[in-house]
């Protein structure tokens, strides 16, 4: 999911108060930007009462859908994935 930090509709906190009680894991994948995400990885694990884990995740933004086809190159949490 994006947080405001790209084209979503929420802070990265409000996102794991959101998910409390009903999901488990979350992940945000903002495009060229990771801040969101680490902000809300930071902020679950300051409140694990939540019960939410985050998962830092990167899209690239500068392919356009469907452009990347073909490519075996991502990155999550900041490991290269081939």
């Amino acid at each position: 999911m994006h947080s405001l930090y790209s084209d979503g509709g929420q802070a990265p906190e409000a996102i794991v108060r959101d998910a409390a009680g009903r999901l488990d894991v979350v992940a945000i994948t903002d495009p060229d930007e990771v801040g969101g995400a680490l902000r809300a990885r930071d902020f679950a694990r300051e409140h694990p009462e939540l019960g939410v884990d985050v998962v830092v995740g990167h899209r690239p933004g500068r392919y356009k859908w469907g452009s990347h086809i073909g490519t075996t190159d991502w990155t999550f949490s900041g490991a290269s994935v081939r």
